[in-house]
């Protein structure tokens, strides 16, 4: 009993060590495409970009670093160069910020739609309220009530991050204004590696009961 119990305790230690270095080292990461969307007219950082996609951000992560990599929905959250090569990216928490709140609040409330439109709604809420970002045709009606909602939201409280992550370049340094594209992405359930750890001690405990019965 005492060795089953070190063994469960021990599982439990490794899965918090693995979702702590995921968090912790570099991942690679590349931008897919932006699908669905709309192009909007957009000036980024004091740049007038003429019009550019804005939606749903469809990007590729090697999160274990091997080679394999996943694919993850999300949003843009940074007015820098996005890159389709790739390149070291860090899994961090969402700051406790306004700006960034108020972008996981938009996305764990409004996700990631189907339509074209809504889609970029989703995004111009978001890169209103983060900053850097400004709009010569002005937000839709849709994304202005978002950002709104966003504010009158943070402002009273509100901080459910939970399951919502930014991937941000570079991996090391000032992460913000720098680098490549940043992005609000949600991420692997920490949970998932507990769950396989908890199967591996079943396997152990099953073995270890045929020994008994056996001997």
């Amino acid at each position: 009993m005492k060795k089953s119990r070190a063994l469960i305790i021990a599982t439990a230690v490794v899965g918090l060590i693995c979702f702590v270095s995921l968090s912790a080292n570099p991942v690679n990461l590349y931008w897919i495409d932006v699908s669905p969307g709309a192009n909007i007219p957009l000036v980024a950082d004091g740049t007038s970009y003429g019009s550019i996609p804005a939606g749903v951000y469809n990007i590729a992560i090697d999160m274990n670093g091997d080679g394999s990599y996943e694919n993850f929905s999300g949003y843009c959250v940074d007015p820098a160069f996005v890159s389709s090569s790739p390149n070291p990216y860090s899994i961090i928490d969402i700051p406790e910020q306004e700006n960034y709140l108020q972008a996981a609040y938009i996305f764990s409330t409004f996700g990631t739609p189907t339509a074209n439109q809504a889609a970029a709604d989703v995004q111009s809420a978001i890169w209103s309220v983060v900053g850097g970002f400004s709009f010569p045709n002005g937000l839709s009606d849709n994304a202005e009530e978002m950002a709104q909602a966003a504010a009158a939201a943070v402002a009273s409280g509100w901080s459910a991050t939970e399951g919502l992550s930014l991937a941000v370049s570079p991996h090391e340094g000032n992460h913000f204004a720098d680098g490549y594209q940043d992005f609000i992405i949600r991420t692997p359930e920490p949970g998932m590696v507990f769950l396989l750890g908890l199967g591996l001690v079943g396997v152990f405990l099953a073995g270890r009961k045929k020994d008994l019965l056996e001997g």
